[in-house]
C-alpha cells in the first residue's frame, strides 16, 4: 500500500500544487500526512490563520535526520502568507 501512496504522492498533481505554491485541498492535505504516519516519518506542523494581510497556509517541516529537514510551505487559500516572503 505504501508504495501506491508514495507514487501517487511524487507522480500526482498534489505535488505539483504544493511545489508551485497552489491551494491545496484539508483533504489532499490529509493524505500527505497519513503517508508520513504511516512510515513513522517525524514532522512537524505550523499553522498560521488568514488574515486581511495574510492566506493561509501550513508550513511542514520533515524531518530526514537529526540535522536535515525538508520545510514545505502549502497554501490554504490563494495570496501570500505569513510563511513565504511577499512579492
Amino acid at each position: 500500500m505504501f508504495d501506491v501512496q508514495i507514487s501517487t504522492l511524487f507522480s500526482g498533481r498534489l505535488l505539483q500544487k504544493i511545489l508551485n505554491n497552489e491551494p491545496i485541498s484539508l483533504v489532499e492535505y490529509n493524505f500527505l500526512t497519513s503517508v508520513l504516519i504511516a512510515q513513522n516519518i517525524p514532522f512537524d506542523v505550523s499553522f498560521q490563520s488568514g488574515t486581511r494581510k495574510a492566506a493561509a497556509a501550513l508550513q511542514l517541516t520533515i524531518h530526514i535526520t537529526p540535522s536535515a529537514t525538508f520545510v514545505l510551505v502549502i497554501s490554504l487559500e490563494p495570496g501570500s502568507n505569513a510563511f513565504s516572503p511577499s512579492p
